[in-house]
């Protein structure tokens, strides 16, 4: 079955990711910093800003969402107070009710997320 991103020609695509990647959007691809390596969901918190304004040298910190905290990394009341509870409710790109975890921010680059 065919994306409907194969629908588009690059240009578009690369226009589209380019006008709409910024803080608070949710992404969800495929990241291999996980166990096992998965498809996750994740908010995008930053961006860093360079001089070329060239979008393709930028980094994305962002925080995954989990579906519930992961009690085997989540250990301290600390860590377990950055496990910030977001409704499926108010969130229509959520199936059901998860957690931000806010213990982490996931560094990645730009060129990764455009894929």
């Amino acid at each position: 079955m065919a994306d409907l991103s194969d629908f588009f020609d690059e240009n578009y695509k690369e226009g589209f990711i380019n006008r709409t990647l910024e803080r608070s959007v949710v992404v969800k691809c495929f990241v291999e910093n996980t166990t096992p390596p998965k498809s996750k969901r994740f908010v995008i918190v930053g961006i860093t800003e360079n001089e070329s304004d060239e979008p393709n040298q930028s980094i994305l910190g962002a925080v995954f969402i989990n579906t519930l905290p992961n009690q085997n990394v989540i250990k301290t009341p600390h860590l377990k107070m950055l496990q910030l509870p977001i409704s499926a409710k108010s969130n229509d790109f959520l199936d059901h009710d998860s957690f931000l975890d806010c213990s982490q921010i996931h560094e990645y680059e730009y060129p990764f997320i455009k894929e």
